[in-house]
């Protein structure tokens, strides 16, 4: 296993020891952020320095922030974004595209007035656009057009908010929602600890 330092902060790709593309192995990022917890466990400096327990907590930390990001689509996006020098405030390009704007009033009134039957045919559609956006981003960062790229992301933070929006009505578990995967992150991990993998050279 690739040895890490406290160092290592520069964006949650270099943390995790995960190349920076978009589509990423999620088995194997899991399987990389639970072995660098288990290395870098607060309990593990126990008996070292106060300076010492101090990094490991928050390396510990960043993480748990590191793999909230990339198990996230569009806060890998915004990461992978701001590692080719272009950051990108959601809410201010949002609000300001007054087409997207209009369509998600008008997508959300959608979900509003269809019936629980018609919400998985909804969540389809609407997951195959979240789907193809996602697609029109890597391509875009492929050819290093960013401007294309961070527009995307916008229409993509959208579709996962309509998604979410969906699985809240029809009382689904919310797997598109940043805060969902956010708070599902942990957890996820945490319930691999029982079940370790064995081939570990294979990561």
């Amino acid at each position: 296993m690739t040895t890490h330092s406290f160092s290592q902060l520069d964006n949650p790709f270099t943390l995790l020891g995960i190349t920076a593309t978009f589509y990423i192995d999620e088995a194997r990022l899991s399987a990389h952020y639970l072995r660098l917890q288990q290395q870098f466990h607060p309990d593990n400096f126990a008996h070292k320095t106060a300076k010492e327990r101090q990094l490991a907590t928050q390396f510990s930390a960043n993480l748990i922030d590191a793999y909230k990001t990339l198990s996230d689509p569009v806060k890998r996006a915004i990461a992978l974004l701001e590692i080719h020098g272009h950051s990108i405030d959601l809410e201010h390009n949002t609000n300001r595209d007054k087409t997207l704007l209009m369509t998600q009033l008008t997508l959300r009134e959608k979900i509003d007035q269809a019936e629980t039957k018609d919400l998985p045919n909804l969540q389809a559609e609407f997951k195959g656009t979240f789907d193809t956006l996602c697609q029109t981003f890597n391509e875009a960062l492929l050819v290093h057009a960013l401007d294309r790229a961070a527009q995307t992301v916008i229409s993509m933070r959208y579709y996962q908010k309509l998604l979410a929006e969906i699985a809240e009505k029809s009382n689904q578990p919310n797997k598109f929602a940043a805060e969902s995967t956010a708070k599902s992150a942990t957890k996820s991990a945490a319930e691999s600890a029982a079940n370790p993998p064995r081939n570990e050279s294979a990561l």
